[in-house]
């Protein structure tokens, strides 16, 4: 790819995250910070792309403004997935909704809200800065490396003892590698990498879902330790020991599933 490329695919992720930046300014749903934060996760997986086989000084890293962004549209989607996942607990398991709790997260979330809406964020300044570090033009061998750091990491990682972050840190190289493929799929390079690309999709889909397992059970223990917690504790005590067993069930079953991934993952 020639650097007026790489700068047009820039623009084209810039254009995205300012379109479903301006959605969540209007109405800040769910599917808004969703597509906001995929919009912004790709962008950041592309630039990591162009850093691969460059020195720590020429990384090109994803803009302190989107990371503010990224962190704050992160933080309300943890209350909303929080309040949904509360109802259908208790809803399933025929326990009463601590509403304390419940209003607890409904609040956070309006706060969190505001201060979002009345943080400015340039993504002018964002654009000009990615722009501007783009030095070179991405060559043949761009893709030859970023497989080969693929798979060296992957397996770095499985080898490693299987915590919280390690999981974290799995997802989103898997996630980044799917984002890029499809770069390379359109300008007809063939990924020199065996893989099946609808596996690696539904094992990440896990891994986001054990993600959000790990914040819901912060969310739940902060909250239990607060002031809030009053005569509720009795209440939401069934509701964290439900989400910590799915959490251990799943862990146990992605550690196994992600042995039997990392054998079938290879450089052609």
């Amino acid at each position: 790819m020639k650097k007026v490329t790489v700068k047009k695919m820039i623009d084209k992720r810039m254009k995205k995250i300012a379109g479903f930046y301006n959605l969540v300014n209007k109405d800040c749903t769910e599917v808004n910070i969703h597509e906001l934060r995929i919009a912004i996760k790709k962008l950041r997986a592309f630039l990591n792309l162009l850093s691969i086989g460059t020195d720590a000084k020429s990384l090109i890293v994803i803009h302190p403004i989107l990371q503010q962004l990224y962190g704050m549209i992160g933080e309300v989607r943890n209350m909303q997935l929080q309040k949904k996942r509360l109802r259908l607990m208790c809803g399933n398991n025929h326990l009463k909704v601590p509403f304390k709790y419940y209003n607890y997260l409904e609040k956070r979330e309006m706060v969190l809200i505001q201060q979002l809406h009345s943080t400015n964020f340039d993504l002018e300044v964002v654009r000009n800065t990615a722009i501007q570090s783009i030095d070179k033009k991405v060559g043949k061998d761009a893709l030859t490396l970023y497989t080969k750091h693929f798979c060296e990491t992957l397996n770095q990682l499985a080898a490693m003892p299987f915590d919280d972050k390690r999981m974290h840190e799995i997802r989103r190289l898997f996630k980044d590698f799917i984002y890029n493929e499809r770069v390379f799929k359109k300008h007809k390079n063939k990924l020199p990498i065996n893989f099946d690309k609808k596996t690696i999709e539904t094992f990440a889909g896990k891994l986001g879902d054990y993600q959000d397992l790990f914040s819901s059970l912060y969310i739940t223990w902060y909250f239990s330790i607060s002031s809030y917690v009053d005569r509720e504790i009795d209440l939401i005590m069934p509701v964290h020991n439900l989400i910590l067993n799915q959490k251990l069930a799943m862990k146990a079953s992605i550690s196994k599933e992600l042995q039997e991934l990392v054998l079938n993952v290879q450089l052609l």
